[in-house]
């Protein structure tokens, strides 16, 4: 099991389903799946979701909460990151010391098609799809930003939530 990190602080912003309280213990007994959104949206501070990404994580990382991610996840970051004020040599650096999350990630490959792959999910991009099938497998919850994965929530057989109602979901 890889170990990642996260530049996180507090604060909030979005929306998605509500759940009742139990869904904390299970959370935090199995874990979530993060949208590499969240992750970015937590170092981009011209982000609308800067602040309840940052907030989410820190959450997460206090509550020791398995985050699941699919493997490719950390190059998305990482390119996105590229793109931002972070010195390029402390990138990797930025990305794994500050806040130490515990992450599982999962390879994309042939076993995952075999294990994780669920073609009457809803339809959405391909990586967007991927996050969606792990959180089906697992029968955890997705925290996204992303607009197109919360709009088709409804459509899941398990909970979506934007950065923002996972922390005021979770943290009651």
């Amino acid at each position: 099991m890889l170990c990642t990190s996260m530049l996180v602080g507090r604060d909030c912003s979005v929306e998605a389903c509500a759940l009742p309280r139990y869904v904390e213990i299970y959370v935090t007994k199995n874990g979530v799946v993060v949208d590499t959104s969240v992750v970015v949206d937590a170092f981009d501070e011209i982000s609308n979701n800067n602040a309840s990404s940052k907030r989410i994580l820190t959450w997460l990382l206090d509550n020791d909460v398995t985050i699941h991610m699919p493997t490719y996840s950390i190059i998305e970051v990482l390119c996105a990151l590229r793109n931002m004020k972070i010195d390029k040599r402390n990138m990797t650096n930025a990305f794994t010391n500050k806040y130490p999350l515990r992450c599982k990630y999962i390879d994309v490959d042939a076993e995952f098609l075999v294990e994780y792959f669920v073609p009457d999910l809803p339809y959405i991009r391909a990586g967007d799809y991927i996050f969606l099938c792990i959180a089906n497998k697992l029968h955890i919850p997705l925290i996204t930003n992303d607009l197109g994965l919360i709009r088709i929530s409804s459509k899941c057989t398990f909970p979506v939530f934007s950065s923002e109602d996972a922390f005021l979901q979770f943290s009651e």
